[in-house]
């Protein structure tokens, strides 16, 4: 047999200053909004978030399954982060909406995206506002991101249903 491979090398060097001190920072950032996506779901208090993060809005299921939380982050006392965060697929006598209109029609794609639209119009413009979501919600969230300027997508055992379109290079 013969065995061929393809390699590259990097064109740019990585760097390697200070990678421990930034890969704990990513996981700690990724936990905090992990814990978020679960609070989502009811009850909305599963996780005691740390003091800066405050979840002032929770909205339950629609007719179409869809529902979503935001939370605020702070620092030195000022909003310096809004996260919107959509819910994945409800484990209750309902969850065909989630999996019919979310996932076959994808309806609630469109809901978060009006919902972060409204979300952003009324946030100051200098306030991040970062998506995120577990499964039917990380398919949501990714939606956003993908047609949306500037905005960050955390997601959690994503469901990979979301339709393709102009993809905008936001972080995910």
């Amino acid at each position: 047999f013969l065995l061929i491979g393809c390699s590259s090398l990097p064109k740019e060097k990585t760097e390697t200053e200070n990678v421990t001190e930034k890969i704990k920072a990513e996981a700690l950032l990724g936990y905090e909004y992990s814990q978020m996506t679960e609070n989502t779901y009811k009850p909305h208090d599963t996780f005691i978030l740390p003091a800066d993060i405050t979840n002032p809005i929770n909205v339950d299921s629609d007719g179409y399954g869809f529902a979503y939380s935001i939370f605020h982050r702070t620092k030195n006392g000022e909003l310096s982060e809004v996260i919107l965060s959509f819910r994945g697929t409800e484990n209750n006598s309902e969850w065909y909406k989630d999996w019919i209109l979310g996932n076959v029609f994808s309806l609630q794609n469109d809901i978060g995206l009006n919902e972060y639209r409204k979300l952003r119009e009324a946030t100051p413009p200098n306030i991040p506002i970062t998506v995120i979501g577990h499964s039917l919600g990380g398919a949501i969230a990714l939606h956003v991101s993908l047609r949306e300027d500037e905005v960050t997508a955390y997601v959690f055992n994503t469901s990979s249903r979301f339709t393709r379109g102009k993809a905008i290079d936001n972080e995910r």
